[in-house]
């Protein structure tokens, strides 16, 4: 017998989980998230955390905290296991969509074979939108097949469809 399953996926402004966990925001974000997980679990619903990716060169307004993608990245990884492993319980986990890895995979791929991540052309950073923070379509697209990975446990690997910008090449990779 199929079970239908329903899940409610949670994902933070795309620094607060990456603060130290003795910061007012980080605080209320985590004290949020409790809040609505248990909202869904009340509900039936499975709680997924879609771990956000760090801006592309870090964040020019929080130098300090992240001053470059990997560091960013590192942060927010930190930070969504923590909102994960605060929510679950020995009855029901929370389950972390870990699309920031994916951005991170790329990003150390490129890396290890002697290419620049930050490069205009890099597949890396043809996965922002001009400003760096945001997904262009690869990366939107990046994300969906990871939330679709998550939810399902089926690979995303050649999937027919993907939003225009997204070619059969980068479907089937």
């Amino acid at each position: 017998e199929n079970e239908t399953l329903f899940a409610v996926i949670f994902q933070e402004q795309s620094q607060i989980p990456g603060f130290p966990q003795e910061n007012p925001e980080y605080s209320a974000s985590l004290t949020a998230f409790q809040g609505l997980n248990e909202l869904a679990k009340d509900n039936g619903a499975h709680s997924i955390a879609l771990m956000t990716w760090g801006r592309r060169s870090g964040d020019s307004s929080n130098e300090f905290r992240f001053p470059d993608f990997k560091t960013m990245q590192g942060h927010l990884r930190d930070g969504y296991y923590q909102y994960a492993t605060k929510g679950s319980s020995p009855e029901r986990s929370v389950v972390v969509a870990p699309a920031g890895l994916t951005f991170e995979f790329i990003f150390d791929q490129l890396t290890q074979q002697g290419e620049d991540p930050l490069s205009a052309e890099s597949v890396f950073s043809q996965l922002y939108s001009g400003d760096g923070s945001h997904p262009a379509a690869p990366g939107t697209y990046l994300v969906a097949c990871v939330l679709f990975a998550t939810i399902t446990g089926d690979t995303p690997v050649g999937l027919e469809w993907a939003p225009e910008g997204v070619d059969a090449i980068t479907r089937q990779t």
